[in-house]
């Protein structure tokens, strides 16, 4: 069994919890650490961000682990403007791992390939790579079709509370074969919740697993979760 790591959205900004920062940073369970300026990688830079990022004192550079958000807005965004903001990573913060945020989850209403949006996706995923990203993730939101699991390095195929999470089945063919891009990301949730979410996650076949305290409608400023050799489940509100 692949052991499970921890792929965080980190949308809180650097100087509100530069502890959070450090420790999401340092820690070596995090396998994936989604970060976002504004919406993206915004048009001018950021000083906290940069400073963060690339620590002065020890020379830190983001590495691959780290991927610049890059909203996708499930497939209507045109492409040269995401390769932009991919671009605009690597230029102001040296981020060159990249996650495509409501990316499509190109699946018909019957449950078949929408054979259009996985051609329009794997056309991002190429252009997005060839601007030079080391690592794609994407984050439909919900199940996608599998095919679109060979397109990137990780995939989130559930974003949801706890409650829905701890009850709720997925289809079989996330449980065969390689499950190793499998992504959860489980809002809502106490400290008390964390190891049935992750005891969940792990029977569902996902390997990468992102936990928050927080709720909706913005969740993600807050970690629960960092890793399975983290002594602890701690969050800050």
């Amino acid at each position: 069994m692949v052991e499970m790591r921890a792929g965080i959205p980190l949308y809180r900004h650097p100087v509100e919890d530069p502890g959070l920062w450090r420790r999401c940073l340092q820690s070596p369970d995090v396998s994936v650490l989604v970060v976002n300026v504004d919406s993206g990688p915004g048009s001018t830079p950021d000083a906290a961000y940069r400073d963060a990022l690339l620590d002065r004192e020890d020379g830190r550079v983001p590495g691959s682990r780290v991927h610049g958000y890059v909203p996708m807005d499930y497939g209507r965004r045109a492409i040269a403007e995401i390769v932009a903001d991919v671009r605009r990573w690597q230029d102001l913060y040296g981020v060159e791992s990249i996650f495509l945020d409501c990316a499509p989850s190109a699946v018909t209403g019957t449950g078949v390939l929408d054979h259009p949006a996985a051609a329009s996706f794997e056309r991002v995923v190429g252009a997005v790579r060839s601007a030079g990203a080391s690592r794609v993730s994407a984050n439909p939101g919900t199940l996608c079709h599998p095919a679109l699991l060979d397109l990137c390095d990780a995939v989130c195929v559930r974003e949801c509370d706890v409650e829905t999470h701890l009850r709720l089945d997925p289809p079989g063919w996330l449980s065969d074969g390689d499950a190793g891009d499998v992504w959860h990301l489980i809002h809502g949730c106490r400290p008390d919740q964390v190891a049935a979410v992750v005891r969940r996650s792990r029977e569902l076949g996902a390997t990468l697993l992102g936990v928050s305290p927080g709720a909706l409608p913005h969740p993600w400023g807050e970690v629960g979760w960092f890793g399975p050799t983290s002594r602890r489940a701690q969050h800050v509100r």
